[in-house]
């Protein structure tokens, strides 16, 4: 092979590495948000409107206790609601509290830590009474109503609202009645104690083990009975977690929900702040936990919008959401009024709704063509539009391993290799304008940016552009550490 014809091969092989594409499947919707704090279905954010946003799924969060107390709620409520989202191509999807209720008319066992600290509301995680009346009567209720009205799916919001001492749903409880059902439906003889002294009763017999153990077990038989109760009525009814983190207790309940029939869901809170694919709280971890136990499931990773994110940096949400439907293939969008979180107040709507049509148009109904590197440092992400016109999302590496500095040098300008006169572009302002060509400079103060009515060629003239550049300063560093150059590389910059 010829010197250039070996440079040539070179260049194929860099510009056909390959990036990671759109996760297509046949789950039914990408794009759901959990109810606006200002939803209003005859005002703003009603389902029209998120529909021409491009959202497909919605969820309504209530809570059971409602419709202990006003008997038919749901059904006014929320089944109106339903068929109004299905008018709008809209699925929907009922979220409950699994706890965090701070008033219930029934008794149960409420949970306790290592110490013996009683919560005041929080129930024991497998407490049989909970289980009944929070969990197996309103999924059988909801089972009922989707055979009316078009419910796709229940999830249980697993947050620890109401407890003082049990933070997380890591949490094991050590109450006395837990541990009295631990006794009884393992065979083991356990003496009349005095309150808070079972714990003490499982260390001095080396049961603790044993017990943690079962305590999953346990939660496991309580989901999938309430699975098999829900397929007696409605086998395509969904049930999943919201607040997914992985913990015994969620992975338990789901491999409890687990059905051949319909996908569960896992909605995670972990990518609030940013999407990040590897790692320890990275998509992928979660997305194994559901592999590893056989899951016909899907993880859903979540945005919280607040006007502190999208005011100061609209950016960083954009090409979150963008890594989360390029990578998962779902987003879902959390848009409080809490002013724990900070506030989404009316004069900041037209900038949300800004953001989402912009997501819509450039990402949501293109398709995604694999992503690739420009100079190490500068990330491509093109989307194939209607006709052959391609987008591209342009960003850079930002890593942090160790302190606040990034651990790679800024990257150079780039070059955009085309030859058309205008190209439109749409930087930190969401601001649509014009660069001027032929091969216009992108700074690299300009990223993340996005450029638009490209096409194939173009593409493969900036990436050859960019690697060339690269060649060329490796030629140079080898010349200065008194290496030889390779003779295919000398040629390649003679082109």
């Amino acid at each position: 092979m010829s010197p250039t014809g070996t440079w040539m091969a070179l260049l194929a092989g860099i510009l056909l590495l390959p990036g990671f594409v759109l996760a297509i499947d046949d789950f039914p919707f990408r794009y759901a948000i959990y109810r606006p704090w200002n939803f209003d279905i005859n005002g703003s954010w009603n389902f029209s409107e998120l529909s021409s946003l491009g959202m497909d799924a919605f969820y309504a969060p209530t809570r059971w206790t409602r419709e202990m107390e006003s008997p038919g709620w749901i059904e006014k409520t929320l089944g109106r609601q339903s068929l109004l989202a299905r008018a709008n191509n809209i699925t929907f999807i009922i979220g409950l509290l699994f706890q965090g209720e701070r008033s219930v008319p029934f008794n149960y066992s409420h949970a306790v830590d290592y110490y013996g600290d009683v919560e005041p509301y929080g129930p024991s995680p497998v407490d049989e009474s909970w289980w009944r009346h929070m969990v197996e009567e309103p999924a059988l209720f909801i089972a009922n109503l989707s055979l009316h009205y078009p419910i796709w799916g229940v999830v249980w919001d697993m947050e620890t609202y109401m407890n003082k001492y049990l933070k997380t749903t890591h949490y094991y409880t050590y109450d006395d009645a837990t541990i009295r059902a631990f006794a009884d439906e393992t065979n083991r003889s356990m003496p009349l104690l005095k309150a808070g002294m079972g714990h003490r009763w499982l260390e001095n017999n080396s049961l603790v083990e044993d017990y943690l153990k079962w305590q999953g077990t346990k939660a496991y038989m309580l989901a999938k009975q309430v699975r098999e109760e829900v397929d007696a009525i409605n086998p395509n009814l969904s049930l999943g977690v919201l607040d997914f983190y992985g913990s015994w207790l969620e992975v338990n309940i789901l491999k409890g929900f687990n059905s051949s029939t319909v996908p569960l869901t896992a909605w995670g809170e972990w990518t609030y702040d940013g999407y990040e694919i590897t790692g320890s709280e990275g998509v992928d971890h979660f997305v194994h936990i559901l592999q590893r136990f056989g899951l016909n499931g899907k993880f859903l990773p979540g945005f919280m919008v607040t006007q502190p994110v999208f005011s100061a940096s609209p950016w960083k949400l954009l090409v979150s959401m963008e890594a989360a439907l390029r990578h998962s293939g779902c987003l879902w969008i959390y848009q409080p009024r809490s002013t724990d979180h900070g506030s989404a107040p009316l004069e900041y709507d037209e900038t949300l709704r800004k953001i989402y049509s912009f997501f819509r148009s450039n990402f949501l109904f293109n398709k995604p063509l694999p992503a690739f590197d420009l100079y190490g440092r500068i990330q491509g992400r093109p989307y194939l539009g209607p006709g052959g016109s391609i987008r591209l999302l342009l960003n850079r590496y930002e890593l942090e391993p160790d302190g606040d500095e990034p651990d790679v040098s800024p990257p150079p300008d780039l070059r955009l290799m085309t030859g058309k006169n205008e190209i439109p572009y749409v930087g930190n302002n969401l601001i649509l304008q014009n660069l001027s060509g032929p091969n216009p400079v992108i700074l690299a103060s300009d990223l993340p940016c996005i450029v638009s009515a490209l096409d194939e060629n173009d593409l493969l003239l900036t990436r050859a552009e960019a690697n060339l550049n690269e060649l060329e300063n490796l030629s140079r560093v080898t010349e200065l550490i008194g290496l030889p150059t390779i003779q295919s590389l000398q040629e390649a910059l003679a082109l």
